[in-house]
């Protein structure tokens, strides 16, 4: 894989179209653990662009509530730029590390393996401190912090993130969500992100939309569909 293709690849793993991890549309992860027996699918696509190159990608993801405070969580993806196609799949889930009230505080671990055509390899690894408050009734933040190794590149880097979620307003038939977050790491510039989420069907049916870009001179972008089903 190309430094571009490897770059275009990063980019479109950001949002967590492709990875067991990050609670989409936001590029941030919540503290929230799913119910013992409770499941969510989600599918989604991703647009990337950076400096005249683009790319492309296609995820499921499957994450189940294990009871004991933790959960865990699978995905299978598919990406392209300039030809060049690569697979990916990962392993993740979070695990519970305290609650009181309105906070929690969550550990959400990630393995990704990839295949451009030589085999499978050991992608990335990422370990996230997901914190969640509700400042309000209808109102939570999510701070995060963690470490990731990208092994193709043999980088680490320290991940951080601050987001705001709505829980929605009723329009009629209508759920519609706003949120939006600021995310980085100690390597490169920021990005801001801002997602809609839209309940098709109450507790059981939602749409994503996401877009993102990165507060430098090549203002790379990035944007989001998913949708996800609870059941």
């Amino acid at each position: 894989m190309t430094r571009t293709h490897h770059r275009l690849w990063g980019l479109i793993l950001l949002t967590g179209a492709g990875v067991a991890q990050a609670g989409a549309p936001l590029l941030s992860e919540d503290a929230g653990i799913l119910d013992a027996g409770s499941c969510e699918v989600e599918v989604g696509t991703a647009s990337a662009r950076e400096s005249g190159q683009s790319g492309r990608a296609h995820a499921l993801a499957l994450g189940c509530g294990a009871g004991h405070g933790w959960q865990w969580s699978a995905a299978v993806g598919r990406a392209s730029a300039d030809g060049v196609t690569v697979r990916e799949w990962a392993l993740g889930g979070k695990i519970g590390l305290w609650a009181e009230g309105d906070a929690a505080l969550a550990l959400a671990p990630n393995l990704s393996w990839g295949d451009d055509g030589p085999g499978w390899r050991h992608l990335a690894q990422d370990f996230n401190l997901a914190y969640s408050l509700n400042v309000a009734e209808d109102q939570t933040l999510h701070l995060n912090l963690g470490h990731s190794r990208d092994r193709e590149a043999d980088q680490r880097s320290t991940t951080w993130s601050v987001a705001w979620e709505h829980a929605g307003w009723n329009l009629g038939s209508v759920v519609l969500a706003p949120m939006g977050d600021i995310a980085g790491d100690d390597r490169g510039a920021p990005w801001w992100n801002l997602g809609l989420r839209t309940t098709v069907l109450t507790d059981r049916l939602w749409l994503g939309l996401s877009y993102a870009r990165q507060i430098d001179p090549a203002r790379a972008r990035l944007a989001t569909v998913s949708l996800k089903l609870a059941f």
